[in-house]
């Protein structure tokens, strides 16, 4: 039962950081462009295609926004609702099936690009007890080694949450000038 509970605790925390980002977002809505919130059904098909499950914070996330940008920071996610149509950034699906080409590991999935040339990836294989997953900077075609990849957030909800308010310091400081 303490596992259970422990399990509930964590999830409760991921949940948080995500409703935290959420409020932020919200509360500065002229910075804020995002596409749409997706529904679980266009969620499981995305999951499918890319032949794993989203962790909990990340499908908060979709479900929340789908994808887009706050500030300076963009978050890739779900797109458009059919996926008979060519995408491209910040589409996570297509664009992580496209870099698959070119040896991104199966168990990542792309959710933001560092603004140096790297990727920020969810690394399915790492699941906690929650199922949550790390996110991790990752650059093609170095070799994986010590460094690469570089763990960045227990969780996509601790990494969101970091994200939007690093681009929220970024907006209000602008907001002087």
């Amino acid at each position: 039962m303490a596992v259970q509970g422990t399990r509930l605790r964590v999830m409760n925390m991921s949940s948080e950081t995500v409703c935290k980002a959420k409020a932020i977002v919200e509360s500065h809505l002229a910075d804020a462009h995002f596409a749409e919130p997706q529904p679980e059904a266009r969620i499981k098909e995305c999951e499918a295609t890319l032949g794993l499950e989203f962790p909990p914070s990340y499908r908060e996330f979709l479900l929340a926004f789908g994808c887009g940008s706050f500030g300076p920071t963009e978050f890739y996610g779900i797109l458009q609702t059919d996926p008979r149509y060519p995408s491209g950034v910040p589409d996570a699906v297509w664009l992580t099936s496209e870099e698959r080409k070119n040896g991104l590991p199966h168990e990542f999935i792309i959710v933001a690009a560092t603004g140096d040339g790297g990727e920020y990836v969810i690394d399915t294989s790492q699941r906690d007890e929650t199922g949550e997953c790390p996110v991790m900077e990752f650059w093609q075609p170095v070799p994986r080694g010590r460094d690469n990849p570089r763990h960045v957030a227990d969780s996509f909800g601790d990494f969101l949450l970091e994200r939007v308010a690093f681009a929220l310091r970024c907006i209000e400081g602008s907001a002087g000038e």
